[in-house]
């Protein structure tokens, strides 16, 4: 701009002289109009050839990213109050002035109320955005007041996210204890062997597409929305320690059960009559000894008893 100003000025003062001195004051008119709409019809450098170097560029980009954000960004999330729709307001709160063409509407950033400009003149700085925002004539003298109670809510907000998400990280932990196949999804089987005759209830309330298994996804869902209204301490108390109790007596009575196989007898190896009379009465002879044999030769071998020597 200030080298179309040089060149503006430099033609101009060549052009004046010029034609003041060769032609009358008409043609000279003539000439001045056409050469200020020529200057005028100049186009203006493309914006690109204007920030071609990285610097320019990386500035444009970072201001076009800040410009999204805001816009992408709804103003409950950025100012941490609910803004009032422009359509309910027809005048002002305070002052009552009715909104039109020279009372236009605004918006006090720390009560989200529609407000004119009179009651909006002055800025405060706002906990959420750590910036001058404006605020109305009614929030001014309640601005500490008001910055730390939304201090407060933003920290509540913040641990209730973090103890949400330690529920969900429980829940895949215990989700994980009872699969005990690692299909990822609870089968009816594997809910009975851990909840008993309750595994209807959890089939019942978490099995949202009704396929009589639960999901991950099923169970961190129902689970989450069933315990809600819970503190930390009764989820814990209440749901963590009581599967977790089921968990271990599940794991306690398979141990139980293995322990009672090992310790069970062998079973008495069947004569040849015995076993005969468990196969049918129209089998062949010939085939029933061969049967015979296969099932003598499936029984683990005896050891014979060692006898002592006489002369020892």
């Amino acid at each position: 701009l200030f080298f179309r100003f040089l060149l503006f000025a430099y033609l101009h003062f060549f052009f004046l002289h010029f034609l003041l001195y060769y032609f009358n004051h008409f043609i000279f008119l003539s000439f001045y109009l056409l050469f200020f709409f020529f200057f005028l019809m100049i186009r203006r450098p493309p914006r690109s050839t204007l920030s071609s170097s990285s610097a320019a560029s990386d500035v444009y980009k970072r201001q076009v990213r800040g410009q999204l954000l805001t816009m992408t960004m709804s103003n409950e999330d950025k100012y941490g109050v609910a803004w009032q729709p422009d359509d309910e307001a027809k005048s002002c709160p305070l002052c009552e002035a009715e909104f039109g063409v020279f009372t236009r509407k605004h918006h006090c950033r720390f009560c989200g109320q529609v407000i004119c400009a009179d009651c909006s003149k002055n800025k405060a700085e706002h906990p959420k955005t750590n910036a001058d925002e404006t605020i109305c004539k009614k929030c001014e003298p309640e601005h500490e007041s008001i910055c730390r109670a939304m201090t407060e809510a933003a920290a509540a907000a913040e641990g209730e996210e973090e103890a949400s998400a330690k529920r969900i990280e429980q829940l895949t932990e215990l989700f994980g204890k009872i699969d005990a196949d690692g299909s990822k999804e609870l089968e009816v089987a594997e809910l009975k062997a851990v909840f008993g005759e309750h595994c209807s209830e959890f089939i019942g309330a978490l099995d949202s597409d009704a396929n009589k298994m639960i999901s991950l996804e099923e169970w961190v869902t129902g689970i989450m929305e069933e315990t809600k209204p819970l503190s930390e301490d009764d989820f814990n108390s209440d749901w963590v320690v009581r599967m977790n109790e089921c968990i271990a007596n599940r794991a306690e009575g398979a141990r139980a059960e293995e322990a009672a196989a090992e310790e069970e007898p062998a079973a008495k190896p069947m004569s040849y009559k015995e076993f005969i009379a468990t196969l049918a009465d129209d089998i062949e002879p010939e085939e029933a000894q061969e049967r015979y044999k296969e099932y003598k030769s499936k029984l683990p071998v005896e050891e014979e008893p060692v006898v002592p020597d006489k002369d020892m």
